[in-house]
């Protein structure tokens, strides 16, 4: 199998006492796309930003290149990653 680029091991993340996100797993390996969908609400938004650490996880962990994203230099990390926020 292709090497794991991101990997992302049951994460959760709560704001205050709302659980926003629970228990999410998924990898994704050199060359490959994931598209993140959903309804309204559905957190979406929350994971990407997730990703980007414009938030830290609650729960679990995100990897890139088999390394915590928490370890990661945040000018490092941003380089690493295109964001494009969805214009309402």
């Amino acid at each position: 199998m292709s090497e794991k680029i991101l990997e992302i091991r049951h994460l959760s993340k709560t704001f205050g006492t709302n659980l926003v996100l629970k228990d999410i797993d998924f990898t994704c390996h050199k060359g490959q796309k994931i598209a993140v969908i959903g309804s309204t609400g559905s957190g979406k938004s929350t994971l990407v930003k997730l990703m980007n650490r414009f938030y830290d996880v609650s729960r679990g962990s995100i990897e890139i290149n088999g390394v915590d994203i928490r370890k990661y230099d945040l000018e490092s990390l941003h380089a690493q990653i295109g964001y494009v926020a969805q214009k309402a």
